[in-house]
This record gives structure tokens, sequence and C-alpha cells, in this order.
């Protein structure tokens, strides 16, 4: 009896462990990643905004320094992402398609924003900075 009390719940979660349809999950999947990326893209525009704001008042450079590398990271990941989404074949499904332009737009938008805070940062320091994937 105890073995059967074992192995009958087995079957029930392997049934909640198996995906949906496959287009179902991937196209559900893809805005979901894509919204992922968005919301780590907009905190590390806030965290930015703050930094600034900290800098303007008489605060540590570093601080922006190291807010830019995370606003850079995090605009990355969504273009990566983004990439990825677009090539998986996806990207004709209407829901995805509006999540690929919104990701696209926010991305746009962000990196205007680095762009300032790069233009802010070459003026504190008198030098161009050396971008994150940047090297020799």
């Amino acid at each position: 009896m105890l073995v059967l009390l074992i192995v009958a719940p087995l079957p029930a979660d392997l049934r909640a462990e198996q995906p949906p349809a496959q287009s179902e999950a991937s196209a559900s999947g893809s805005c979901s990643e894509i919204r992922q990326s968005l919301t780590k893209l907009g905190q590390a525009e806030r965290d930015q905004a703050l930094a600034l704001q900290i800098y303007s008042g008489g605060g540590q450079l570093s601080m922006v320094e190291l807010r830019y590398q995370r606003l850079q990271q995090a605009g990355g990941d969504l273009r990566e992402i983004l990439r990825r989404v677009r090539a998986s074949g996806f990207g004709a499904d209407p829901s995805v398609s509006e999540c690929l332009k919104l990701g696209y737009q926010s991305l746009f938008a962000s990196e205007k924003v680095g762009t300032e805070v790069e233009q802010i940062l070459v003026k504190a320091h008198g030098s161009p900075l050396v971008r994150l994937g940047d090297g020799p």
C-alpha cells in the first residue's frame, strides 16, 4: 500500500510539468522574457537617475559610472532578447510583435539616456569612456 501512495502522485506531478501547446508557451514566454528585461532596464534607468541626482548635489561620480555600466548591461541584455525573439519566428504573432515594438522603443529611449549620461561622464573626466564590450 505504501508503494501505491508514493507512485500514485507521480503521474499528476508529471502532467503538471508538461508545457502547454508549443506555440502558446513560446509566444507568451517570449513576451514574458521581454517584459522581465524591460523591468530590469526600467530599474537600471531609475537607479541611474538617482545616481545623477545625488551627483548633482555633490555626490560621487563613481556611483554614476557604476549605474551607467548597469544601464548598458540591461540595455545589452534587452537587445539580445529582442534579437533572439525576432529570429525565433514568433515575431509574426500579433502579441509578440507588439512586445517587440515596445521593447525596441524602450531600448531606443534607454540608449538616448545612456548617451546623455556618457556626455556627463566625459565632461567630468575630460576624456572618452571605454564602453562595456570594447576592448583591445
